[in-house]
């Protein structure tokens, strides 16, 4: 609410790029001028997944959450991210872009692509890698192999010019 009051108060600007599922939840939707593609702009690593938190020493009550939310599929594809950014040493401050999913076919196969993006928005070094994923492990190494690939592409460079 607060952005799209800076919106409408703000005469030079023609518009802003808000998530979907917020505007969603708000009541929003009709405020959705364009959506755009995943490979124009690759969402930051995690972005649309949920997690819930619960007391440490309440295994019951963990154990009864887990049960009710856990998706073994998105938690590997948020895993494979994650550990993209981790390998990159992002932050909330690095344009990093992940997108995980799953392809069907013969081997199901968690595709993974990856953009680095300069702050001044100059410089751009992207890839994708897939693999054969049915552990956290197997997901943490697609991430991992995907950031040294873009490391090696430049993207090294790129993030030494972080603020």
């Amino acid at each position: 609410g607060t952005r799209l009051e800076c919106l409408a108060r703000t005469p030079g600007w023609q518009g802003i790029l808000l998530a979907t599922a917020g505007l969603i939840r708000l009541g929003l939707a009709g405020r959705i001028g364009e959506r755009l593609p995943i490979d124009l702009m690759l969402p930051a690593p995690g972005q649309g997944a949920l997690a819930v938190t619960t007391r440490t020493e309440d295994a019951e009550i963990r154990g009864t959450v887990h049960a009710a939310v856990d998706n073994l599929a998105v938690r590997l594809a948020v895993t494979a991210e994650r550990s993209l950014l981790h390998a990159l040493e992002g932050g909330c401050h690095v344009p990093i872009g992940a997108h995980a999913e799953w392809r069907v076919g013969r081997d199901t196969r968690l595709r993974l692509q990856g953009r680095v993006v300069s702050l001044d928005g100059r410089e751009c070094v992207e890839g994708e890698s897939s693999a054969v994923v049915r552990s956290a492990e197997d997901a943490e190494w697609l991430g991992g192999a995907l950031a040294r690939q873009l490391l090696t592409r430049g993207a090294d460079r790129i993030l030494r010019l972080k603020p």
